[in-house]
């Protein structure tokens, strides 16, 4: 594999999800995926939401969309806010 170094500037009050494919691989009873474009539509709807929100409003989706708690891949995310 090959992998490509990327930098960027976050500037006060950004923030960087980083998540396994877990979470966008998540199914629900029909066996639809998740995907990124749930994904981005969550965080977007807790966008001015503290980071505890943010995480919980995230986790939430993706139960409700599975309709269950227990999953059968890791659903993992970090979330990092650069305070300076």
């Amino acid at each position: 594999m090959t992998y490509k170094n990327v930098t960027i500037a976050l500037q006060p009050g950004d923030r960087l999800f980083l998540y396994s494919d877990g979470v966008t691989e998540c199914e629900n009873h029909i066996g639809e995926m998740f995907g990124e474009d749930r994904l981005v539509a969550s965080l977007e709807d807790a966008f001015d939401h503290t980071l505890e929100a943010m995480i919980s409003r995230v986790e939430q989706d993706i139960v409700n969309w599975s309709g269950a708690d227990v999953f059968e891949d890791d659903v993992t995310y970090l979330v990092l806010e650069w305070q300076p």
